[in-house]
């Protein structure tokens, strides 16, 4: 799918991890469409790879890349925390891998503040 958080008219939709999902929305919307992975749901599936001593220190790690507007810099973190994981939880860095640059996706359209918050997950908050 092409990356680009500059074009206008197409579409943005904000998912669970499910492939099938993704996948229906590429088929039917090509390039069109933008996917944002749900952060909540993303720190779900890590947090089921961690024993809650380590996992507190995550949840922070992973919100504090998650609040930045720079998507880069919070690539660059998230990534790191990932690598910082691997010899321990080697599951939960290959969870925190997976399907990354799309956990990222409103933040490389320099959407911030409140709506970014709102738009980086599927879950109410």
């Amino acid at each position: 799918m092409k990356e680009d958080s500059t074009r206008e008219g197409g579409l943005l939709a904000v998912i669970d991890g499910s492939k099938a999902l993704k996948k229906a929305l590429e088929a039917t919307f090509g390039d069109n469409v933008l996917i944002q992975r749900c952060q909540v749901h993303k720190k779900r599936n890590i947090k089921g790879y961690l024993p809650e001593t380590s996992w507190q220190w995550t949840k922070k790690q992973l919100n504090r890349a998650w609040a930045k507007e720079d998507a880069g810099a919070a690539l660059r973190d998230l990534k790191a925390l990932a690598t910082r994981l691997e010899n321990d939880y080697p599951d939960a860095s290959a969870s925190l891998r997976e399907g990354l640059g799309e956990t990222l996706t409103v933040q490389k359209m320099a959407i911030s503040g409140l709506l970014q918050k709102s738009l980086s997950t599927t879950n109410p908050t």
